[in-house]
């Protein structure tokens, strides 16, 4: 392969607007209390920081979701649905309530445009068990809930037609769940009722499939529900994504990979991190200049810059013309002044 050694005798970075827009994965990493950024064309870590406990509180984090023009984030220590800027670097508020029942240990999100539906814990009241979808306007306002008549666990949720797909880690199943009523209104799945094989995330894939983490592997159902793959047998499966390479992003406890559903192969994408649920988000402000994905632009993104350059790898392509050439050096030189 090709190599350009490339000397700079000097660097200065002045305060500039040099972001970029565009369309990303997030995935909360929950003991590291922050959000990662990865492209979703290709799985590429383009932001580890791109939002921390630095800008807001955030403990025990299970998923973050765009809604509108803001990032929330389930904290599932604290009993609250927190409030982000788009670019993370704003703490906007909490959502805490009051709410009767108490929001109890959020994790899914679901936003349909209208409402945002969280997937709360169960909790005992009068030596009764039962769970809660509480239901929330954009503007944080409570919205309602639907109350679940027993000790099922709704662990996440996605919007699907007017419906919920809902993965309920004590029933150990996964559901349709009507928006209006809240009521179970078919069951796509059940599991074998053994400790440790629970649901976790759900996904609706662009070709109408859904995908299903579960802590014994990830499941694939064609779009009326009937099981047609399995992979990863065995393995803790803690989020889903699609990337735009038609590999699937799987979050694992120590790392995210893309898996291949044709081959089976996989590929690390980060490692470091305690992974939990995947989304989309649009419209995220990234800096092309920091190579390292670590947040920041500093001179140490230099040499991350001639490393993925001979490595032919997209980040180093930072003029974005599709390709990997000497002249993206001048491009990263620009990008780096402009500052982020």
């Amino acid at each position: 392969m090709r190599e350009f050694p490339v000397l700079v005798s000097s660097l200065m970075c002045v305060a500039s607007a040099g972001a970029v827009q565009s369309q990303h994965l997030m995935l909360a990493d929950r003991m590291n209390d922050r959000v990662m950024l990865f492209a979703q064309a290709d799985g590429r870590l383009v932001n580890a920081n791109y939002l921390t406990s630095d800008t807001g509180p955030l403990n025990l984090i299970t998923e973050a979701i765009q809604v509108e023009g803001e990032i929330w984030v389930s904290d599932t220590f604290s009993d609250a649905v927190r409030r982000f800027s788009l670019d993370g670097q704003t703490f906007v508020g909490s959502i805490v309530g009051p709410f009767n029942p108490p929001m109890r240990r959020p994790e899914g999100l679901a936003y349909d445009g209208t409402t945002v539906y969280v997937a709360c814990h169960q909790i005992e009241t009068h030596g009764l068990f039962a769970s809660w979808i509480t239901k929330l306007n954009p503007n944080g306002t409570p919205a309602g809930l639907f109350t679940m008549p027993d000790d099922r666990h709704r662990f996440d949720l996605v919007s699907d037609n007017g419906e919920l797909l809902v993965s309920d880690e004590d029933d150990q199943s996964l559901d349709r769940v009507s928006t209006v009523t809240g009521a179970v209104v078919g069951r796509i799945d059940a599991f074998p009722q053994v400790f440790g094989h629970e649901p976790t995330q759900v996904l609706r894939l662009s070709s109408g499939e859904i995908a299903l983490g579960t802590t014994q592997g990830l499941r694939v159902y064609d779009a009326a529900g009937s099981l047609i793959e399995e992979h990863l047998g065995g393995v803790r499966i803690n989020g889903v994504g699609e990337l735009g390479t038609g590999e699937l992003m799987i979050s694992l406890d120590r790392s995210a990979i893309a898996l291949d559903r044709a081959t089976g192969a996989e590929r690390t994408l980060a490692t470091g991190l305690s992974g939990r649920l995947v989304s989309e988000i649009a419209g995220a402000t990234v800096c092309p200049a920091d190579v390292n994905a670590d947040g920041e632009v500093t001179p140490s993104d230099f040499t991350a810059w001639i490393n993925e350059f001979n490595k032919q790898s997209p980040a180093a392509d930072q003029n974005g013309d599709g390709s990997v050439m000497p002249d993206d050096f001048t491009a990263w030189i620009d990008n780096f002044n402009n500052g982020c």
